[in-house]
């Protein structure tokens, strides 16, 4: 069917939010008998990822392309009114959005940021936040009931915490299916990172030589128990 130009926009603003290795698990769902509305549901087939208990991942990466609609939406002067899980009895069905014009939506400077968001996993500046970038964080969860925000500079409480983030990595290389999800959202090529549309290339990692040698032995699963029980 021709999409509507509106909701065309919109979701090519939803499908570049982020989302586990780049698993994209969202639907979108118009129809022509109903303008302006627009459906997110869970994808059953990219929903197969072991670490998305109870499909939690891809409810937080649906919840970041709705985040991204909404932004989008406000350039072209459009309202988002969201119902969450209209069908009770279908807990796939995560969102239906009405999207109606309204002249006093102030167009969002953020949605500039949704084609130029990037991510880098290059070492990261250990400079202090200033008091003014420490308020700004502190103040964009002010009154929410949801978030906490816990900051720290203690040095052995962030290698606590690195220790923990680095847990995943070495689950992830014991366990067979844990394995074979990751590396099988990894695109070794230009070519076939654009032929998949998902998961990741792997060029985007910027591992240093020695480490993209290792991390390409790695991706057969007896390998990757072999080099972790050898540690």
């Amino acid at each position: 069917m021709n999409l509507d130009p509106t909701l065309r926009t919109l979701i090519e603003a939803a499908v570049q939010a982020p989302s586990g290795e780049n698993a994209q698990p969202w639907l979108f769902e118009a129809s022509r008998s109903q303008p302006g509305v627009l459906g997110i549901c869970i994808d059953p087939v990219r929903r197969a990822s072991p670490y998305s208990w109870g499909d939690r991942s891809s409810y937080v990466a649906i919840g970041a392309a709705l985040e991204n609609i909404i932004l989008a939406a406000s350039q072209l002067g459009k309202r988002v009114s969201a119902t969450y899980f209209p069908d009770p009895a279908d807990a796939t069905r995560v969102v239906r959005l009405q999207i109606t014009d309204d002249l006093n939506v102030q167009p969002d400077s953020l949605a500039s940021a949704i084609a130029n968001r990037v991510t880098n996993r290059k070492k990261y500046k250990s400079t202090p936040l200033t008091p003014v970038e420490r308020d700004a964080l502190v103040g964009s969860i002010a009154g929410s009931h949801y978030a906490r925000l816990v900051l720290t500079e203690d040095k052995k409480e962030i290698e606590e915490l690195t220790r923990a983030a680095t847990t995943n990595e070495h689950i992830m290389l014991a366990n067979t299916a844990l394995h074979s999800y990751f590396f099988g959202h990894i695109n070794w090529t230009r070519a076939e990172d654009e032929r998949n549309k998902v998961g990741f290339y792997v060029k985007t990692l910027e591992l240093p030589p020695p480490a993209a040698i290792g991390f390409k032995l790695m991706r057969v699963w007896k390998r990757a128990l072999f080099l972790k029980c050898r540690q």
